[in-house]
């Protein structure tokens, strides 16, 4: 099928179509190895915006305060605190999380409450209530 077809079909012009195949593969289009490339691109240009990651500084202090069982709470009210003029050095509280969760598990355990390990089995009384009137 030409590109032309192609483009006809899917209501694009056949320059997308045809910018899509040469970005992808030329002669032959792969549409996997094409998703796989663009969800590599997405990982790349997004990984300036990872703070801890990209700034040595920054993850030296979240590690050294995790391990003395600071909250990602307080790690970041106290960066706001300290360095009130400097943004390089804000960092959210779920910025700290993700990176625990994501990049070092192993600091999950300087965390004060672990996700998942008190977990509410039955809900409220008054849920518990009600199931007991459904019975």
């Amino acid at each position: 099928m030409k590109k032309k077809d192609i483009a006809k079909l899917l209501n694009k012009d056949r320059t997308s179509i045809w910018r899509e195949c040469e970005r992808n593969g030329g002669k032959k289009y792969h549409a996997r190895k094409a998703k796989i490339l663009a969800k590599e691109k997405r990982i790349k240009a997004n990984a300036r915006f990872k703070k801890i990651e990209n700034n040595k500084w920054l993850r030296q202090y979240v590690i050294k305060q995790l391990k003395e069982y600071w909250s990602p709470e307080q790690i970041s009210g106290r960066l706001r605190q300290e360095y009130p003029n400097d943004k390089t050095k804000h960092i959210g509280k779920d910025s700290v999380y993700k990176y625990i969760y994501n990049q070092r598990k192993d600091l999950n355990k300087y965390l004060r409450c672990q996700k998942g390990k008190y977990r509410r089995r039955y809900g409220t009384r008054i849920r518990e209530k009600q199931r007991e009137d459904l019975k």
